[in-house]
């Protein structure tokens, strides 16, 4: 009888067991705080380096869809994913598992800038023993980062040993590669005189040349020969359309990117500062020296 109690208690507690493990699968299917949910990470601005022998190497960061539990089918954990995701516009590349909570989606090319994606995940590459988030299975988002300037500055160079070689010169860091061919369309170099109330007018266009680093990320433009002026306020104004985009890329410049030099006259010289020194000549003897530096020459 004692034997029989026994056996009835423990088939008690393995259907309590049973109905209360089936009840928590049940809750967590319906439960939506039980669900995986997902996150597509922003996509990072491409890294380009370039060595001392003028080879550039480009760093492109892969598209990181995040997961809060591990949704990665066993057996795909560092496998290639080609069925089941769609991506719009099409771009080619690779989508991996890189974990089993991490998806990566990393483009042959560099991406282009300012791009918007649309992604979306069929359940097939997914983990089917999980339960998900309706949003997982959503169409997403996801934009790369946009082309601009991110550096600019403007000069009056003289040569030092050449008085009569003056430009004005302008030195453009992009955030992207760019192509010879659109920067000198979108560039525009003219003297212009400023009057008292800052506006501009046009005296000439002027002809210019632009020379690239090795890896397009930069750009000097340099103005022909200019004289010393035969009036105040004459600048020379460089102007870069905002119509430019990268070589690769979709977004234009947010705005027109204008740089102002001013042109001096042969009345704008000025000493900047002097300098005096002793110094030991040939026969080490002591001689005094003032040295004067001027703005211009």
């Amino acid at each position: 009888m004692q034997g029989k109690i026994k056996f009835s208690v423990l088939s008690a507690l393995v259907l309590a067991a049973t109905a209360g493990g089936a009840y928590w699968y049940q809750h967590q299917k319906t439960d939506g705080s039980n669900a995986i949910k997902v996150k597509f990470n922003p996509i990072e601005q491409t890294s380009y380096s370039q060595s001392g022998e003028g080879q550039t190497t480009n760093t492109i960061y892969p598209l990181n869809v995040e997961f809060s539990g591990a949704a990665a089918p066993i057996d795909k954990v560092k496998s290639e994913i080609t069925q089941g995701i769609k991506m719009e516009p099409v771009i080619e590349g690779k989508w991996i598992w890189s974990s089993d909570y991490l998806l990566s989606f990393t483009p042959t090319q560099d991406w282009p800038t300012g791009q918007e994606y649309k992604i979306t995940l069929d359940k097939k590459v997914l983990n089917p023993s999980l339960t998900y988030a309706k949003s997982v299975t959503d169409t997403h988002s996801v934009k790369t980062q946009p082309f601009s300037v991110v550096e600019s500055e403007s000069e009056f160079y003289q040569d030092p040993n050449l008085s009569h070689i003056r430009h004005a010169l302008t030195h453009l860091v992009f955030s992207n590669p760019v192509d010879p061919k659109d920067l000198e369309k979108a560039v525009e170099v003219n003297l212009v005189h400023k009057n008292q109330d800052q506006s501009l007018n046009l005296i000439n266009p002027l002809k210019f040349k632009i020379r690239y680093s090795d890896n397009r990320l930069e750009a000097w433009i340099r103005s022909d020969e200019l004289s010393l002026s035969t009036q105040p306020n004459q600048f020379v104004q460089t102007k870069i359309s905002r119509a430019l985009r990268a070589k690769t890329g979709v977004n234009t410049l947010e705005r027109e990117i204008t740089k102002l030099v001013q042109v001096p006259s042969k009345y704008s010289l000025q000493n900047s500062y002097n300098s005096f020194k002793i110094v030991n000549n040939q026969k080490n003897e002591a001689d005094q020296v003032l040295t004067f530096n001027f703005n211009y020459g």
